[in-house]
């Protein structure tokens, strides 16, 4: 995850499974109070120093390119996405939704995923060779 350019040299333990408390959070506060807990906060600090780009893509209204950080893996997400939309590069995705375009944005594996216990039952209930992998690492 390190040569993505992830910081999670704060996380004690990798893959980050939370109790699913963290589905009902619905403010931005609460979900960087969260992330700071878990020593996610420094990987969503790094995308805070985006330069502009110059050229065309400034022109057109494309002035930064948005970074990924922190995917969030829960059974239901409703509140949590809306925590989300406001975090720079924090996506939430519900456990039957989950895509390998979100695992691996650009093609490039080793995103930072932080799953709820509710969405890892989820995950192994679903019958998917393309799974088992993410069934065994929770």
């Amino acid at each position: 995850m390190e040569s993505r350019g992830h910081r999670v040299s704060d996380v004690p333990s990798l893959p980050i499974v939370v109790d699913d408390e963290a589905e009902g959070i619905s403010s931005t506060k609460g979900l960087e109070g969260l992330l700071v807990s878990l020593g996610a906060y420094p990987d969503v600090q790094r995308l805070h120093s985006r330069k502009a780009r110059s050229g065309k893509p400034l022109l057109r209204g494309r002035p930064k390119k948005t970074g990924k950080s922190v995917l969030i893996v829960a059974r239901s997400a409703g509140s949590l996405l809306r925590a989300c939309g406001s975090v720079a590069g924090v996506d939430a995705v519900t456990a039957e939704n989950l895509s390998v375009l979100d695992l691996a944005p650009g093609s490039s594996p080793g995103r930072l995923v932080m799953y709820t216990a509710g969405a890892v039952g989820e995950l192994s209930r679903i019958k998917s060779p393309h799974l088992e992998l993410l069934v065994a690492l929770g």
